[in-house]
C-alpha cells in the first residue's frame, strides 16, 4: 500500500532545490503518524502505521518515517535508551498541521541508510516546521541526524530549543529558516551542537527570498560547525546570530553576506567566537562590550555594504578581534557607546593582526561627538585602532562657492593637505591658497580642477581655536551648473586629507552648507504647518504638486490649499488623509529663488513622518520630479538670505554675484544690502562700505576719475 504523502515529496524537493515528480511506490517511505495528544515516543500505541497498526516507526527494516503533525506532544526520556530509527522525522509536516517533540533523555537516531526517491538519493533528516509549524525541545539525551532543518517554508515556522544534551548533525547541513518564507528560531542555553557541514541561517539559496532565521546562543552552550556559518544568503531574507553569556561557537569559516542590514552576527558578554579560516563581511558584525572573545585563523575581510559595529562600554578597552591572517578593511565602521561618553583623545584597539592591514574603512560613523572632532582609524603595527581626535573641517557652501579650512577647537598643526574632487569641480580662478596668503614656506603642488594641494617645505601651520583659512570661491558656479532637482554634491564627491607635524595622515571633517537645488516641503512637527520653498538659485514655473502619506497623516480640513487662497487657476484634486494635490490648468506659479508659499496646518501632529512630495514644472521635460521633505521649524524668511542658513553675509552676496543678470537683479542686491550682517553673532558693517561692496560685486561701481 502506497502511503508516502505527496506534500512530503514537495518538502524533500524544496530541501535540495529539486523539481518534484511522481514518487515510485517501491522507493517511497511510509508515513507513520503520531496518534495521541501526549505520550512516549517508544510506545507502539502512540503511533499509527501506514497499515493502520500501532507501531513505533522504524526506517531500515520497514521503511517508515515519523510524522508528529496532529498537534500532539511526543516525549523521549532517559528510560527509553536508543529508540528504533525512523527514516526521517517531520514535525508539523503539512500546511495547518503542528506538533512538538520533547527530548530529555535516550537516543534518537534517524536511519543511516539512503532513500532513493525519483532517482534522487536523500539521506536521513529531521524537519521542524515543514509546511506547518513544529517545536523540538531538547533538555538532555542525544539526537543524531544527517541534516536538520528548522522552518522549511510556509506555515508559522519551526522552533528548536536546546537546554541540555547533545545534538549531532552528522553529514548534511543545519538549515535555520530555509527556502522562500521559511521561519526558523533557535534558542540554546546549554548542551552541545555539532554539525559536520554548513550552518545556513536565513535561507540556503540566494534566489529564494523571505526566509527568516534567528539564533540565540547563551549560557554554557558549545557549538561546533565544521564548515561555514552563513548568516543570510538572500538580500530579502532576515537572519541573525547572537552569541552571549559564556557560550562558545567554533566554525570553519563565517559568511555575513547578501548585502543586507537585516543580517547581523552579534557577540557580547563573555562569549567566544572562533573562526578557523576566513570571515567575510558584507552585512553586519556587532561586538558588545569589552569581555567578548573573537579570533580569526585566516583573513578578516569587510567590504562594500559590510558594517563593523562595536558597542563600546569602557573608556579605554573594547573586545579585540584577533586575526592570524590579513585584515582587509572596507565598508563602514559604526561606533556606538553604552554607558560611556567618548572624550577627546580616547583610543580603542578594535583588531590585532599578525600580517598586513590592507585598505581602509570607506566610512566611519560615531555618535555623540562635538563639532570639530571625529573618530579616526589608525593602523599601528598590526593593530587597528580608533581614536577620537580634534580635526580640521573642510567647510563648503554649494550656493556661494566658498570653501574654508576650519579648526573649531584649535591646535591642529599641519605640513600638507590635499583636497580632491571626483568630478573636477574646483574653480582655480577663485583659489586663495595658504601660500598665496603669504604664509612662510608653503607652496602649491600640482593644482588642477580635481585637486588642490599644498606642502610646507620649511615650516608648519598651527590653527588657533576657531581659526579658518578662506580658500576663496573655489566652487563658483557649482550649483548654477547643476540641473534643477539634482544634488550639487554627490556623496563622496569631495575629500580632504592632511598630514600633521607628527606624521599622521588624517581625514578632514566635511561640512556642507547651501541649498538643495530643488523645491523643499518643510513640515513643522509641532504645529503641522507646511511650507514649500524654491531652495535653488533658479526660477521655476510650478503647474502641479502631490503630497502623499501611506500612514494617512493629512487633515484636509486644516489644509490651506492654493485654491483656498484664491490663487489664479489652481484647483484641488480630491484631498484625502493619504494625499493632498493641486494642479493649474490655466497658468503656472513662478517661484523665484527663495520664494515660498504656505499650505496651512495640513499635517496631523504625532503622525508618521512618511510624507513624500512630487511636483511638475512647466518646462520642456514636463516630467514629475521628486521634491525634498524636511520635518523642522518652518523657515524664517529673511530677505537677502539666499542660502537659507539664517544669515545674510558674504556668501549671499556671492550667490547674487554669480547669478546677476539671470536669476538675480537689483532687487536682490538691495535685499542683501538692507539686511547684510543680520545675525546674532556677526557685527553689522557700516552701510556705506556694504553699499560699495555690493556695487563692486555687481560690476556697477565706477572707477574714480583721475
Amino acid at each position: 500500500m502506497k502511503n508516502y504523502n505527496i506534500k512530503t515529496s514537495v518538502i524533500l524537493a524544496a530541501m535540495l532545490g529539486l523539481t518534484t515528480t511522481t514518487v515510485q511506490a517501491q522507493d517511497a517511505p511510509f508515513r507513520t503518524n503520531w496518534n495521541v495528544a501526549t505520550g512516549n515516543w517508544n510506545v507502539n500505541a502512540s503511533w499509527l502505521s501506514a497499515g493502520g497498526n500501532p507501531f513505533v516507526p522504524a526506517g531500515p527494516e520497514f521503511g517508515e518515517y515519523a510524522s508528529i503533525s496532529n498537534g500532539g506532544i511526543a516525549t523521549l526520556d532517559a528510560t527509553d535508551g536508543a529508540v528504533p530509527m525512523p527514516a526521517f522525522v517531520m514535525i508539523g509536516e503539512e500546511a495547518g498541521e503542528s506538533g512538538t517533540l520533547n527530548v530529555s533523555g535516550g537516543t534518537l537516531t534517524t536511519s543511516d541508510s539512503d532513500l532513493l526517491i525519483d532517482g534522487h538519493v536523500y539521506r536521513e533528516f529531521i524537519v521542524v516546521g515543514g509546511l506547518g509549524s513544529g517545536i523540538l525541545n531538547q533538555s538532555g539525551g542525544t539526537i543524531n541526524t544527517s541534516s536538520l532543518t528548522v522552518g522549511l517554508g510556509g506555515g508559522t515556522g519551526g522552533t528548536l530549543n536546546i537546554t541540555g544534551g547533545a545534538l549531532n548533525v552528522t553529514t548534511g547541513d543545519f538549515n535555520l529558516g530555509d527556502n522562500g518564507g521559511g521561519i526558523g528560531t533557535f534558542n540554546m542555553s546549554s548542551g552541545t551542537l555539532n554539525a559536520a557541514a554548513d550552518w545556513d541561517i536565513g535561507g540556503t539559496q540566494s534566489a529564494l527570498t523571505g526566509a527568516q532565521g534567528h539564533a540565540n546562543i547563551s549560557g554554557n552552550s558549545a557549538v561546533t560547525i565544521a564548515n561555514r556559518i552563513f548568516v543570510g544568503l538572500s538580500p530579502a531574507s532576515n537572519a541573525s546570530l547572537t552569541i552571549r553569556d559564556s557560550a562558545s561557537v567554533t566554525a570553519g569559516a563565517v559568511e555575513l553576506n547578501s548585502s543586507s542590514v537585516n543580517h547581523v552576527l552579534m557577540l557580547q558578554d563573555n562569549a567566544s567566537l572562533i573562526v578557523q579560516n576566513n570571515i567575510n563581511i558584507t552585512s553586519t558584525l556587532k561586538t558588545v562590550g569589552n569581555t567578548a572573545s573573537m579570533s580569526v585563523g585566516g583573513d578578516f575581510n569587510i567590504s562594500g555594504t559590510g558594517i563593523y559595529n562595536p558597542v563600546i562600554s569602557d573608556a579605554t578597552t573594547h573586545s579585540v578581534v584577533n586575526v592570524t591572517g590579513n585584515i582587509r578593511l572596507g565598508g563602514t565602521l559604526k561606533l556606538d557607546f553604552d554607558g560611556v561618553v567618548p572624550a577627546l583623545n580616547d583610543k580603542w584597539t578594535l583588531m590585532s593582526g599578525n600580517k598586513n592591514i590592507i585598505g581602509n574603512f570607506d566610512k566611519t560613523i560615531g555618535e555623540g561627538t562635538s563639532k570639530g572632532v571625529h573618530f579616526q582609524v589608525q593602523k599601528d603595527g598590526g593593530d587597528v585602532n580608533v581614536v577620537l581626535e580634534n580635526a580640521l573641517t573642510f567647510s563648503m557652501n554649494t550656493a556661494s562657492g566658498r570653501a574654508d579650512i576650519v579648526d573649531y577647537n584649535g591646535g591642529v598643526e599641519i605640513v600638507s593637505y590635499v583636497l580632491k574632487s571626483n568630478s573636477n569641480k574646483f574653480d582655480l580662478n577663485g583659489l586663495n591658497s595658504i601660500s598665496a596668503s603669504g604664509a612662510t614656506g608653503w607652496e602649491e603642488a600640482n593644482l588642477k580642477n580635481g585637486q588642490i594641494s599644498e606642502i610646507a617645505l620649511l615650516d608648519t601651520k598651527t590653527f588657533g581655536t576657531g581659526e579658518s583659512h578662506n580658500l576663496g570661491e573655489v566652487l563658483m558656479g557649482l550649483e548654477s551648473s547643476t540641473p534643477f532637482g539634482q544634488s550639487a554634491l554627490a556623496d563622496g564627491e569631495f575629500t580632504m586629507q592632511y598630514r600633521t607635524a607628527a606624521g599622521h595622515l588624517t581625514d578632514a571633517i566635511l561640512e556642507i552648507e547651501g541649498t538643495h537645488n530643488n523645491l523643499v516641503l518643510t513640515v513643522d512637527p509641532a504645529t503641522g504647518g507646511m511650507m514649500i520653498q524654491n531652495h535653488s538659485t533658479k526660477t521655476v514655473d510650478l503647474v502641479s504638486y502631490v503630497l502623499s502619506s501611506e500612514a494617512g497623516a493629512f487633515d484636509v480640513n486644516t489644509w490651506n490649499s492654493l485654491e483656498d487662497q484664491s490663487t489664479q487657476g489652481w484647483d484641488e484634486a480630491n484631498g484625502t488623509v493619504n494625499q493632498l494635490s493641486e494642479l493649474n490648468l490655466e497658468d503656472d506659479m513662478t517661484l523665484t529663488p527663495g520664494q515660498t508659499f504656505v499650505l496651512g496646518n495640513g499635517w496631523t501632529t504625532g503622525s508618521d513622518q512618511d510624507v513624500e512630495f512630487k511636483f511638475r514644472l512647466n518646462d520642456e521635460a514636463g516630467s514629475v520630479m521628486d521634491g525634498v521633505v524636511e520635518f523642522a521649524d518652518l523657515p524664517t524668511l529673511l530677505e537677502g538670505d539666499f542660502d537659507f542658513n539664517g544669515l545674510v553675509n558674504e556668501d549671499d552676496l556671492a550667490i547674487v554675484k554669480a547669478g546677476f543678470g539671470d536669476n538675480y537683479g537689483l532687487e536682490q542686491l538691495a535685499a542683501v544690502r538692507n539686511n547684510f550682517g543680520a545675525s546674532s553673532v556677526v557685527a553689522i558693517p557700516e552701510p556705506s562700505s556694504i553699499f560699495m561692496l555690493i556695487l563692486s560685486a555687481a560690476g556697477l561701481a565706477r572707477r574714480k576719475r583721475i
